[in-house]
Parts: C-alpha cells; structure tokens; sequence
C-alpha cells in the first residue's frame, strides 16, 4: 500500500467507520490527545513499512459549537497531493448522537493546469458517497457553515 491508499483507507473509510460506529468512544478519544490523528496515520504507516512523510503540525482536531444543540469536530490533514486525498473532514453530530454527518473537502486536481480545487463530499452511516460539488475553501468558516447547513436539512428530514 503506498501513501495515496493509505490516507484514502483513513480518511474516507476508517475515520467515518470509527465515527459512526464507535461515536461517543471516538469522539472522546480525538478530543483528549491532540495528536490523535498523527498517531492514527503513524501507525498504519507503520505497519505498512512506509516512511511516516508527516509531522503532528500537519494535523488538527477543532472542535466546534455550531449552536443548534450541535457539535463539528474538524480535522485538518496533511496538504493534499493527489485526489482524492482530503484537506479536512467535518463529524457532525448532535449530543446524543441521534444524527451525525461526516464530510470529506477532497481535492480535485485539473489536468491541463494542475491546478487544485475542492469537492465537498459526504459519507454515510451506510457508506454512501454523497457528492455537494465544488467549494472554495479560502473562506474555511462559510465551508463548515454551508456543511452545517446540510446536517440541519438531513436532521429535519429524519435522515
């Protein structure tokens, strides 16, 4: 497994496992160790035999109070280098767990100027890829907004 397997199996499939499945167990886990995330990605660096490319300065874990009586944690990832490789994710959730939502900011690179953009995606309890389309992130407040927005639709609708 090289770099570009590995954070695809950890950002679009062990993390929203881990969130849905382990919830609260999860939760707690990101919020007491700040380094967290690091050591999730280390150590499956590790067992793969790969050379750990990152620093713990390349990860955060923020959480936030949406109001609403819901939470975000956001975590931010190394800079993207290949698609799908995500910039950060966002775990909705209200505080008992009822609903919660995991979205992905994965990045898309052009093939004529490599330049990069950003599609905002999001990932189910079920493990469906759900597509919202293109997003800047530049204005990483409006981002986590407009997903919240989509978390409150979802809630509204007994998704």
């Amino acid at each position: 497994m090289d770099d570009t397997n590995i954070r695809y199996m950890i950002e679009h499939q062990l993390l929203p496992k881990w969130f849905f499945n382990e919830g609260e167990d999860f939760i707690a886990s990101l919020l007491e160790n700040e380094n967290m995330l690091c050591q999730i990605f280390n150590s499956i660096y590790e067992n793969e035999g790969i050379e750990f490319p990152y620093t713990p300065e390349d990860f955060a874990i923020m959480p936030l109070n949406m109001g609403n009586d819901s939470y975000c944690i956001m975590l931010s990832f190394p800079d993207p280098k290949v698609e799908p490789q995500c910039k950060y994710s966002f775990m909705f959730f209200t505080p008992d767990l009822t609903f919660q939502a995991f979205y992905t900011v994965e990045v898309a690179i052009s093939f004529f100027n490599h330049e990069k953009s950003y599609f905002v995606c999001e990932w189910t309890k079920d493990e469906m890829h759900k597509n919202y389309g293109q997003h800047p992130i530049d204005d990483i407040d409006e981002l986590i907004q407009k997903c919240h927005n989509w978390f409150l639709e979802s809630m509204t609708a007994g998704e």
